[in-house]
């Protein structure tokens, strides 16, 4: 069963680079899929059984981006349960933020490819408008938190790829952190202010302000599951 899995995967990257190797010499409304396959050396067939069409490609190379991840996201619980809350370390946030976008940046040159072909769209459906689908049954402040989190997740990418990755991996990730860290200083949650000399729960981000700061889950990765372990990262 995990060989089929790797071979299934593999068939799929060899679909997903073809297309992107033919957006160097056509635009994408121009390219078929007969066009495709060939490039990719498989049959039409393997191509319907796994995408019904172009856009599927490119989402499926999105999240073969997005979730490779070379660092296990401290915002996700590995043994999903109740009560289980994300750190809130500014360490611990950029650190993360750098291994991701440190990730990112050497997928660079697929990211400027699909953004050359004007396809920034895909990335919109992917981090945003798929991800907030998922839970059109939720509770309201589910489905606004997670439109919230993943227009976040989507804005801080798009511009950092219409930049042109001006900025390196750590810089952005400690703009970032600062953001979250800085723009909403911590609180405690006796009321006292951060300078007080008490040692009641030290770092930790207040959303009492209404802000942004404070909530858990995942931005970055711009896919969000309700309830108990939910993965929506702090981007701030």
């Amino acid at each position: 069963m995990a060989r089929q899995a790797r071979t299934t995967e593999n068939l799929k990257e060899r679909i997903a680079d073809a297309l992107l190797e033919l957006l160097t010499e056509k635009p994408f409304a121009e390219v078929s899929v007969s066009e495709i396959t060939d490039r990719a050396d498989v049959g039409r067939a393997t191509y319907y059984r796994h995408f019904s069409t172009k856009e599927e490609v490119l989402l499926f190379k999105f999240k073969s981006i997005f979730e490779d991840l070379p660092v296990p996201d401290p915002h996700k619980d590995p043994r999903p349960r109740a009560g289980f809350r994300p750190p809130k370390s500014r360490e611990v946030n950029e650190h993360y933020f750098a291994a991701y976008l440190h990730h990112l940046e050497q997928n660079q040159s697929v990211l400027k490819r699909i953004y050359d072909a004007q396809l920034d769209y895909a990335l919109f459906l992917y981090l945003y408008r798929d991800n907030v689908a998922a839970l059109q049954n939720a509770a309201a402040i589910d489905r606004y938190r997670a439109a919230l989190h993943s227009a976040s997740a989507f804005a801080i990418v798009d511009q950092w790829i219409t930049s042109d990755f001006h900025e390196s991996a750590d810089e952005l990730a400690h703009m970032l952190a600062k953001q979250l860290f800085e723009h909403h200083p911590p609180k405690h949650p006796g009321g006292c202010t951060q300078g007080c000399t008490c040692d009641r729960a030290e770092g930790v981000a207040s959303s009492n302000d209404g802000g942004v700061a404070g909530y858990e889950g995942d931005v970055t990765a711009g896919r969000e599951t309700s309830g108990a372990g939910s993965d929506l990262q702090q981007v701030g």
